[in-house]
């Protein structure tokens, strides 16, 4: 089982995030992606259950009924309209100025909105960090991913293979589904019979990833 580490690099995003709610899971359960059309599950909702056991739940009358495991692509894309990314690959010819570095106080904010979308699942005095767990499309392992945040305002991203069998109290399931359309606002509409319909608009806080 390998372990590798990437940095985090800021980038502008063009989606824009907002939190929604769900019928099932309550308020602000939900982040939307405007760019990618996916509604995610806030992690702190699905830890201390196994990608098996997780997925055995997705079937009509299931704990998660209508969601699914989001793939390693969907998870880095996320990744991306937050604001981290992966960083480039090292110049390969020689003299070549390596990248800039990532600007701190964007790292740190695009991390801090990470945490407050999908929730902290590991908690210490130093460190604040949201475990998930995907589809990399193996019988054997599926992947985890973790943004975390140090007191010294560091911050670090990392993903390795993870047990699909494991249950973890600080791990939780990135967990997608399309996302659901939002009725306009609507008028009064009367039809011949008296029909009214009326349409509420939910609050959402929005967010856009920063540069």
């Amino acid at each position: 089982m390998g372990t590798f580490a990437f940095g985090l690099v800021a980038t502008p995003a063009q989606a824009t995030l907002s939190s929604a709610n769900d019928a099932v899971f309550g308020a602000n359960s939900l982040t939307s992606d405007s760019d990618s059309g996916l509604d995610w599950l806030d992690l702190t909702l699905s830890v201390d259950r196994s990608f098996n056991s997780v997925s055995a739940a997705f079937g009509a009358g299931g704990d998660f009924e209508g969601f699914r495991h989001a793939t390693s692509a969907e998870v880095v894309q996320l990744f991306l309209n937050v604001g981290l990314v992966l960083p480039p690959p090292p110049p390969s010819s020689p003299g070549s100025p390596p990248p800039p570095p990532a600007p701190l106080a964007a790292l740190t904010q695009a991390s801090q909105d990470y945490l407050d979308f999908f929730g902290i699942t590991f908690s210490t005095a130093s460190v604040t960090a949201s475990f998930g767990i995907f589809d990399i499309s193996s019988d054997d392992f599926v992947g985890r991913a973790v943004v975390a945040r140090y007191s010294t305002s560091q911050q670090v991203f990392q993903s390795d293979n993870f047990s699909p069998a494991t249950a973890s109290p600080f791990v939780g399931n990135f967990l997608v589904r399309d996302a659901a359309a939002v009725p306009e606002p609507s008028g009064l509409i009367l039809l011949g019979i008296g029909l009214v319909g009326v349409f509420g608009v939910r609050r959402r806080r929005y967010i856009v990833a920063r540069a």
